[in-house]
């Protein structure tokens, strides 16, 4: 073996260490702070016909927010008294919320209790008398819910062309001997508006 051949055998090992070395610290940084590639998916949805989706993208996403959305829903249960009720559409909320919102009030799972696509498994909520939903001593109380979970992605028109979205369906059970039901679909359209257009909250 000649020298030449040795001493590049030698660079060509230390040049893959060096570059492993990099991918190693890159993949570091990016585990940390997935953050640092939301721009970098911006920048490609750009360019793409089927936008990806940030929360599909990183792996992190569910474990992320979770304390701010506490201290918010709690500001918002202490506006509305302290005897309102917590609810969540499915089990992972629901457990988040009682763990960080202040005070990890007694909350509650309506997920079980829904019907079609977005209807959740029975879990220990379910199970738990003090969870339930059908008691009898919970009516008449205010509920801070947070149910907009998995929505399903339908077929709409979209600027006169077809397009996927996802979307909500919204109903509303009044007694109309105490609520009219002008009222109440006034109230359905304020409430699609805001949540088209979050900006105005």
């Amino acid at each position: 073996m000649r020298p030449n051949q040795s001493c590049d055998r030698i660079g060509h090992a230390c040049v893959l260490q060096v570059r492993r070395a990099v991918a190693g610290l890159a993949v570091i940084v990016i585990a940390h702070y997935t953050e640092s590639l939301y721009l970098f998916v911006s920048a490609m949805n750009r360019h793409r016909s089927r936008p990806i989706v940030i929360a599909k993208f990183d792996p992190t996403a569910k474990v992320k927010g979770w304390a701010e959305a506490g201290q918010i829903l709690s500001d918002r249960r202490a506006a509305m008294g302290s005897d309102s009720m917590v609810m969540a559409g499915d089990y992972q909320v629901t457990a988040e919320l009682a763990f960080y919102m202040r005070g990890q009030p007694v909350t509650y799972c309506a997920g079980s209790y829904f019907s079609g696509p977005v209807r959740e498994p029975y879990n220990q909520y379910d199970v738990w008398r003090n969870r339930r939903l059908d008691q009898a001593d919970l009516g008449g109380r205010d509920v801070l819910a947070r149910l907009l979970g998995r929505l399903p992605q339908r077929l709409v028109t979209d600027g006169g062309g077809l397009g996927v979205a996802q979307v909500a369906n919204f109903s509303l059970s009044c007694d109309h001997r105490a609520i009219d039901g002008a009222v109440g679909a006034t109230f359905l359209q304020e409430l699609t508006a805001l949540i088209e257009a979050p900006q105005r909250l």
